[in-house]
């Protein structure tokens, strides 16, 4: 009789402590990945990649990389610095606002000659990008390429391999489209501290820009 006490006791306990652990680890916090804000240097080997094709894309569409040409570098020179109180299309938007604050060291250029792209349709590649929420790493002299109608969006690492986000990219796809597109212009918003980098808008099938930033 206290042999059969003894053990129902034990199984007992046994039964509560694994409910205990499973009520535990139910209620621990989850671990949240840390997402790249920004840019940042990568060393070592990393492959490249497109991001994500969200199901929210629009027909029509497309990605792919592509290599920046030495021989149409162009000259720093001709950048402006980003006003301290420019007005982002998207400035309402959670993801955008942790990027409000522009690097100093950042700067821009808008077209003066060439066909601008529709605005409308380079909001669409924003919004499309921004929906992609994938985390990239992109090869030095090469970049990624986002197109949509009349409208043809970039991001390219200049100098080196870099890592990045595509919240980060379609921060800076929505400000190059503030200032320049919005306008009737295309534009790109460049990137002059390690790692170099510049992101923007072209008409579709133009060339896209490239700055001689490596060092």
């Amino acid at each position: 009789m206290r042999l059969s006490l003894a053990l129902s006791f034990i199984i007992g306990l046994a039964a509560a402590l694994e409910s205990t652990t499973q009520l535990e680890g139910r209620d621990a916090p989850r671990q949240i990945r840390k997402r790249t804000l920004g840019v940042k240097k990568v060393t070592g080997e990393a492959t490249m990649s497109l991001p994500n094709t969200p199901a929210s894309a629009p027909e029509g569409y497309q990605t792919w990389i592509t290599f920046l040409d030495d021989r149409h570098k162009r000259s720093v020179d001709t950048l402006d610095a980003i006003p301290a109180d420019v007005q982002r299309r998207r400035e309402s938007t959670e993801i955008l606002q942790r990027f409000r604050r522009q690097a100093a060291s950042d700067f821009y250029e808008c077209a003066t000659s060439g066909q601008a792209p529709k605005s409308s349709d380079c909001s669409i590649i924003t919004t499309t990008v921004l929906a992609s929420a994938t985390e990239l790493v992109v090869a030095p002299a090469s970049c990624l390429v986002f197109a949509y109608g009349s409208c043809q969006g970039f991001f390219c690492s200049l100098c080196s391999m870099l890592a990045t986000s595509t919240d980060f990219i379609g921060s800076q796809l929505d400000l190059a489209d503030a200032l320049c597109v919005s306008n009737g212009q295309a534009g790109t918003i460049v990137g002059e501290e390690a790692p170099q980098w510049d992101a923007g808008f072209v008409r579709s099938g133009t060339g896209l820009p490239g700055y001689d930033l490596c060092h």
